[in-house]
């Protein structure tokens, strides 16, 4: 009778501490593995080309058709770009400069921002269009 009585007495107990440390580093490695792409802040119409493809870009530049300059949702001056690139490198040093220009957006304003993008330090500007099917419009 005796054993019996131990056994009612003693209450299961669940260890869920190898849980929250497996829950702990998953969601360690989701943090460090996502790509942090701040978003230009302007709303651009893109043109389509046929030879575009995807590039993990973490600086955005944004020219409007009004002229307008935007980077991480503000909208900046000419003259503000190379020191917020140089800023933006020194967090992502392999991070490559895409220009979201609008596709009625000013080619000289568009080559001034890449000139501008590489006074601040970037190696490669690369310029954001939407992916075209071939034969589609």
């Amino acid at each position: 009778m005796a054993r019996r009585h131990a056994t009612q007495e003693g209450e299961a107990e669940l260890d869920i501490t190898s849980m929250l440390d497996m829950i702990f580093i998953l969601l360690i490695f989701f943090i460090v593995t996502t790509s942090f792409v701040r978003p230009p802040g302007a709303v651009v119409e893109q043109p389509k080309a046929v030879t575009a493809h995807v590039l993990r870009s973490s600086i955005l530049i944004a020219v409007t058709s009004s002229g307008q300059v935007w980077m991480n949702k503000e909208q900046i001056k000419l003259n503000q770009i190379p020191g917020l690139v140089e800023a933006a490198r020194a967090q992502a040093p392999k991070g490559n400069v895409v220009i979201v220009a609008d596709r009625r957006a000013s080619t000289g304003l568009v080559v001034k921002v890449m000139g501008e993008a590489k006074l601040g330090g970037a190696t490669q500007v690369s310029l954001a269009a939407k992916i075209k099917s071939v034969g589609g419009s």
